[in-house]
């Protein structure tokens, strides 16, 4: 048995190449008294040691309870048992910077002037189900129109469409916009713009505020936009893809 996994909580397990969580990650609430038990699976831990074959895993509620190999850990009587054989298993997977209203797209014009109608209806819950069904169980979106993002998070969340856990930013907050993106970047002018436009987004319901081209931004405008996240009990995260904004 694995004593380090045993308050490890759990979001979603994933099987590799064919189990897929029905509903959405977030949304997997089990009941305190459930218990799971994942048979014979190979597993990969994430902790950098080598596969244990002919796993297995006991999930009590949302919690990890025992992981070892079959013959040695004790499966509750009362468990709903899944035969892993065949197959890998490994904790879900994060990806700290999305934007589910893209699909691989590199013409961003051609793709904003055509699909922006489609992004919060058709675009976001395809790009979160695809995420999901990779094993991609949390996601930070950094990049979105602010009520298509927080209609698609709150959708996954209640269950109604599949999806990773998203912790979303919502619109970006940089010093000039082009007009054709002006509703998934906003422009900041002066400290006190800075200040208002974050407590706009925070009191929206965003879980993060996203800086880009801070470079031409003043001192004053991005102490503005981190004193009033941080004062809101949210993290800010910055773009930094040139030289001078690193």
């Amino acid at each position: 048995m694995r004593q380090r996994f045993a308050r490890l909580a759990i979001l979603f397990l994933m099987l590799a190449g064919t189990w897929l969580a029905a509903g959405s990650a977030a949304a997997q609430q089990p009941r305190p008294d459930s218990v799971l038990a994942l048979v014979g699976g190979r597993l990969i831990d994430g902790f950098g040691g080598p596969p244990l074959e002919n796993s297995v895993i006991v999930v009590r509620g949302n919690r990890v309870e025992a992981v070892g190999r079959q013959g040695e850990i004790a499966i509750p009587p009362n468990a709903r048992v899944i035969s892993t054989e065949g197959y890998t298993v490994l904790p879900g997977l994060m990806d700290m910077h999305v934007h589910l209203m893209l699909l691989g797209h590199g013409d961003y014009d051609h793709w904003d002037r055509t699909y922006r109608s489609k992004w919060r209806d058709v675009i976001m819950p395809i790009a979160a189900r695809q995420l999901l069904l990779a094993g991609v169980t949390t996601v930070r979106d950094v990049g979105a129109p602010l009520e298509d993002i927080l209609a698609v998070r709150d959708r996954i969340n209640r269950g109604q469409i599949p999806g990773p856990r998203v912790f979303a930013s919502g619109p970006f907050l940089q010093k000039t916009v082009p007009p054709l993106e002006a509703d998934f970047r906003w422009a900041v002018s002066g400290p006190e713009d800075a200040r208002a436009k974050t407590k706009r987004l925070i009191d929206a319901g965003v879980d993060l505020i996203k800086v880009i081209d801070q470079d031409q931004m003043t001192l004053e405008e991005l102490k503005a936009i981190v004193e009033t996240a941080h004062a809101a009990g949210k993290h800010t995260v910055l773009h930094a893809h040139r030289a001078e904004e690193i």
